[in-house]
């Protein structure tokens, strides 16, 4: 009798370290899968993973690494709770096939960026138009340098943030909610709902709703002694230079701001507690068109809101002179198609977006500037087989992933 019970836990035992190995194999080619839909050069490591008791993924010490840049930011903790255990199962094949878990949270504890080193980002985000309008004033400031970084106390940003979203299906809507702080300099609130979403579809989505806060932006305090200093002033004389450069460039943009805008913003110059704005289209915008757009258009088709410390600023604007806005260059109607294409095109897929397209025609542009069209039959990690159609038949032609520099859906 002690021998069968002994027999039995021991079966219960294998049966227990099966299934746990099993969980956290499947885990393991879940999380290899999502790496790989990172961008060209970009890795993603960590210690190790498991599931806890209330069901959340736990992944330890993970990682971003550049190959060119090193270290970008690395946290003691990622969480992942998604909303049912059926989720985590087989993975990595829902990752292939793009058919993402419908609702999940992402929590990073104690997460820390390296400022010097997400450096290339500066460079585009200081494009934008938002951050050029933060930085009016002081213009001498194209790119942020390392020395900069040290300066503006950036070098390390401790933070902690959570992304929740809900994604569905038949609806083709994505809704994300984040919040999070940045060590001392600000914490946030971020809601937006875009709908016409289709995973691997390059076509960008529409906006439905959208808005921001920034809660304590000591940030712009660092901005004001940052740009003081580059400028050679005082804080206080940059703050008034700031002010009077952001309303003229908005008026050689050709928006005049009203008298309750430049008071709103002159009580949250001197006394900064909170900064908030809201974008309730009240038509379908896409994202991609924003870049193409002047700060006129995208008051209007944002519908947007502005809140300083709490309060809403109404009206924003007390005049647009249209004269005075930029004139936008008629483009030819084969030019417009011409780029309409570009926006569809995908650089640098990765292995994953390429397996998405099995069975797809497609057209290959590879790193030396050759181009194939055809139809996806099989990608894997060193490969990808191409149906080609030719006069006679067709034929097949074998590529290496890493060889192709885009890939454009023609289907």
């Amino acid at each position: 009798m002690v021998r069968k019970l002994f027999r039995l836990f021991v079966l219960l035992l294998l049966l227990v370290a099966t299934t746990a190995f099993y969980i956290w194999f499947e885990l393991q080619k879940g999380i290899s899968k999502a790496v790989e839909t990172l961008p060209d050069k970009y890795v993603l490591t960590y210690d190790y993973h498991y599931i806890n008791h209330e069901g959340q993924l736990i992944i330890e010490r993970p990682r971003l690494f550049h190959l060119d840049f090193g270290d970008l930011a690395y946290a003691n903790r990622m969480i992942v709770q998604l909303e049912r255990w059926q989720d985590y199962h087989k993975l990595d094949d829902k990752l292939t096939l793009l058919q993402y878990p419908a609702k999940g949270e992402i929590s990073l504890q104690r997460l820390v960026l390296h400022g010097d080193k997400i450096k290339p980002a500066t460079d585009f985000l200081y494009s934008l138009k938002l951050s050029k309008l933060i930085f009016q004033g002081c213009e001498s400031v194209s790119t942020l340098t390392a020395a900069d970084f040290e300066s503006l106390d950036l070098l390390s940003i401790d933070s902690n943030l959570t992304l929740n979203y809900h994604y569905n299906v038949l609806g083709s809507s994505l809704e994300l909610s984040s919040k999070g702080e940045f060590d001392s300099l600000f914490s946030y609130e971020f809601d937006i709902s875009l709908r016409d979403i289709h995973p691997g579809d390059p076509v960008s989505p529409y906006l439905v709703s959208s808005q921001w806060v920034m809660i304590d932006p000591d940030i712009l305090s660092k901005r004001d002694q940052f740009c003081a200093q580059k400028t050679g002033m005082s804080p206080q004389d940059f703050a008034q230079k700031h002010h009077s450069d952001l309303l003229e460039h908005l008026k050689e943009q050709g928006i005049i701001v009203s008298e309750q805008f430049v008071s709103s913003y002159k009580a949250f110059a001197a006394d900064k507690q909170s900064l908030a704005f809201t974008a309730k289209p009240s038509t379908g915008i896409r994202l991609s068109s924003f870049a193409n757009k002047s700060y006129s258009e995208l008051l209007d088709a944002l519908n947007l809101t502005v809140h300083f410390n709490g309060k809403e600023v109404t009206p924003i604007v007390a005049a647009i002179d249209f004269m005075q806005q930029p004139k936008v260059k008629e483009v030819d109607p084969k030019e417009q198609q011409r780029r309409a294409l570009e926006r569809k095109r995908i650089q640098r897929p990765s292995v994953s977006r390429l397996q998405s397209f099995v069975q797809r025609k497609v057209e290959l542009i590879l790193q030396n500037g050759d181009s194939y069209k055809g139809t996806i039959l099989e990608v894997n990690g060193r490969n990808l087989r191409l149906k080609i159609r030719i006069r006679r038949g067709n034929i097949e032609r074998n590529f290496k992933p890493d060889d192709i520099r885009s890939v454009l859906l023609l289907d």
